[in-house]
């Protein structure tokens, strides 16, 4: 059953798919139920145009979608889109052709979403892992955006052997050949240039490679059976790992969330680990330092520059702003820069916007960095396993 295209797009009834879902207790079963009912059903794709994506992929992962995907991204780019994504809701399903999929969305700079209350696991996990866009000279940077309350899980590669005489030893070749596919893939991408099927060269040198997958969370990722998975469960797990968070908030700054976002964006961008939970005795402590805070409003703009965050303090500071957009909502920004790089007055706030630019800043509010790290991302719920629909 070759993949399906649906065109215009419907968007899912989330109150129904949940109301309605079929929930399945043993994980494994997820990925092998299509094929034991006797017919593979294979992906569903849409030209989309929600806010967050031009093309969306709903269902199982079969043989033969990586040229349905590359079909679509070419039309898209044809149509003039240059920094776009693809929405993914998957329960996973042929790896190979997930790593191709991965690997197409790296070259040619295509982001990757999973909405809230929708579901990506296995082969769609590592897709969304891949999600990317072009930077200066053609580097490219992850690029992949995560809802509340939505399903991220990873596993370790492996297919159902119950028709073999023996099921275990089946099981654990196709296991080991599915790491192995893996490393060969990650092997592949370790060159400093690349040539892309759209005929450019991309850098994806060591350290561009991890910035997509960490080793840690490959190692997560490997260390888990058919029955389970490792999920992206709180706002620690999606900023160690690179992942943004879509969200949105208006919550004014104040000195505790400021340090809070400042504190998270250097555990997360620079020491790649957890972030703790700041006590007020320790944002009194580092507030009464000797480089003080900056914090300047100007209408509806805020600018906070903090000194002595980062690798090398006090040589680097980190800065944090939020500033509205035209269409009136509220956008947060956190970098940690070099001292002498942080600016001290805030922009305008009169600086117009277009459409597209609202909508590709809007993809990157930061304003989750404000939030207390150990906040869950995933509840229980969420973590459930359901049989996705058809969108």
């Amino acid at each position: 059953m070759s993949s399906q295209w649906a065109e215009p797009y419907t968007a899912v009834d989330t109150e129904n798919m949940n109301r309605n879902s079929v929930i399945v207790t043993f994980f494994g079963c997820v990925f092998a139920c299509h094929a034991m009912s006797g017919k593979a059903q294979s992906a569903t794709f849409a030209f989309v145009d929600n806010g967050y994506c031009k093309i969306a992929l709903s269902g199982p992962i079969q043989s033969g979608d990586f040229q349905r995907l590359q079909s679509a991204i070419e039309r898209v780019k044809r149509a003039g889109g240059s920094r776009f994504s693809v929405c993914l809701n998957s329960l996973g399903g042929d790896y190979d052709e997930g790593l191709k999929m991965a690997r197409l969305l790296l070259e040619r700079g295509v982001g990757t979403v999973v909405l809230q209350h929708r579901q990506c696991y296995s082969a769609c996990a590592i897709m969304f892992m891949f999600g990317s866009f072009w930077g200066t000279d053609s580097a490219r940077w992850p690029n992949r955006r995560l809802g509340m309350e939505a399903a991220l899980g990873f596993h370790a590669p492996y297919k159902q052997g119950s028709d073999a005489p023996d099921p275990n030893a089946t099981y654990s070749a196709n296991f080991q050949q599915g790491v192995r596919a893996i490393g060969s893939f990650l092997t592949a991408l370790h060159q400093s240039h690349s040539l892309g099927s759209d005929g450019s060269k991309f850098t994806i040198d060591r350290d561009s490679l991890d910035a997509f997958f960490a080793p840690e969370l490959m190692a997560a990722m490997i260390s888990k059976g058919p029955d389970e998975a490792f999920l992206i469960r709180t706002l620690n797990d999606a900023g160690r790992w690179g992942i943004d968070v879509i969200t949105s908030s208006d919550t004014p700054l104040n000195l505790e969330n400021i340090f809070q976002a400042c504190h998270n964006a250097s555990s997360w961008r620079i020491f790649h680990e957890a972030a703790e939970v700041l006590t007020r005795d320790q944002v009194s402590k580092w507030s009464d330092g000797a480089d003080k805070p900056v914090i300047l409003r100007q209408g509806r703009k805020t600018l906070a520059v903090l000194p002595g965050f980062g690798k090398n303090p006090p040589a680097e500071a980190c800065v944090v702003e939020q500033f509205p957009l035209s269409d009136g909502r509220m956008h947060v920004n956190v970098r940690i820069v070099a001292k002498d790089e942080a600016q001290a007055t805030p922009e305008p706030d009169n600086v117009p916007w277009s459409p597209e630019e609202i909508a590709w800043v809007r993809g990157y509010d930061e304003s989750w960095y404000l939030l207390p790290p150990t906040n869950t991302l995933c509840s229980e719920s969420c973590a459930t396993v359901r049989d996705t629909p058809g969108q």
